[in-house]
């Protein structure tokens, strides 16, 4: 809880920093077993995210909680910032690794939860995410991915868009983008068990080709709800290797053709805006065209967290 952790800096506010978790239902609180989640953090000189990173996970006041960082290394102050945390992280190291993927796969070697989640140092999990996650893997427990949608905010936490989570469809993600994001992605640890880490040999686009695996191998299932943010700055690595990205995304178009077969993009993307539309309605596509026009909104017009209309 929030008056167990370390006092915030000067001058941060709000969540995680002087606002406290949403936790989940008392009789949820009371249900047994509750799944064990595991959640892996990537890091290499993130300092100025990095503690924001570790408070969303630890303030989600969910019992049955791991959580690893993996630091290639760092040499900015965020080592010191681990070992400020360090009583309430399950595992940590800092030494020099072969990139994020690598960092990656020497966390899930240590996890031991039931499912796993992917947070890096840069992002956050909304208030209550793993209570949601928890929920929707007692309520479909043949679901072995479940994932929800995203806020991407600024270095400033200023909410600047928002993605709906659609059905799957590694179609619409290996032609059109990615659309179920890393910050609200959580899956079985025996599916990862069973399809390996990430590729090492991709450096951008290594999210694509890992969730691409895991809707062909296993069964997912949406969250109506924001999960977690996507933070959009300038040091961020989608913004620094955005060559490199293009070149991996068309690997994996290559290497998943079959998947593809004779596609017709027209009707992929028409049926996904028809999903939007009947469930988030035509506010969501206000907000979008807005966001579009350089403006601000209020997130609120995107539906709420649970995307009603």
């Amino acid at each position: 809880m929030l008056d167990a952790l370390p006092a915030p800096p000067a001058g941060k506010f709000g969540w995680p920093w002087t606002v406290d978790s949403v936790s989940g239902p008392v009789e949820e609180k009371d249900a047994a077993p509750l799944p064990k989640i595991s959640i892996v953090t990537p890091s290499y000189n993130q300092a100025q995210y990095l503690e924001e990173t570790i408070r969303s996970v630890l303030l989600q006041d969910y019992p049955n909680l791991e959580h690893i960082v993996i630091d290639g290394g760092s040499t900015d102050n965020s080592l010191a910032i681990i070992k400020k945390y360090e009583p309430w992280l399950t595992y940590w190291v800092s030494e020099p690794d072969r990139g994020q993927s690598h960092a990656l796969n020497k966390g899930y070697e240590r996890v031991t939860g039931d499912l796993i989640g992917w947070l890096n140092s840069d992002d956050l999990y909304c208030q209550g995410t793993l209570w949601r996650v928890a929920q929707a893997k007692l309520a479909n427990p043949l679901a072995d991915v479940y994932y929800g949608g995203i806020y991407v905010i600024d270095t400033e936490n200023k909410i600047c868009d928002g993605f709906w989570p659609t059905d799957a469809d590694i179609r619409y993600s290996l032609l059109f983008g990615l659309d179920i994001h890393q910050q609200a992605l959580f899956w079985e640890k025996g599916l990862s068990d069973r399809i390996g880490g990430l590729d090492e040999t991709l450096h951008a686009a290594m999210d694509m080709d890992f969730v691409a695996r895991l809707l062909l191998s296993g069964r997912p299932t949406r969250i109506l709800q924001f999960l977690g943010m996507f933070r959009h700055h300038p040091q961020a690595k989608t913004s620094r290797i955005r060559d490199v990205g293009m070149r991996e995304v068309q690997i994996l178009r290559e290497r998943y053709a079959q998947h593809l077969g004779g596609a017709d993009v027209h009707q992929i993307r028409r049926a996904r805006l028809m999903q939007i539309w009947m469930e988030a309605g035509p506010r969501y596509f206000v907000y979008k065209a807005f966001q579009r026009l350089g403006f601000r909104l209020s997130s609120s017009l995107l539906g709420g967290s649970d995307f009603s209309k």
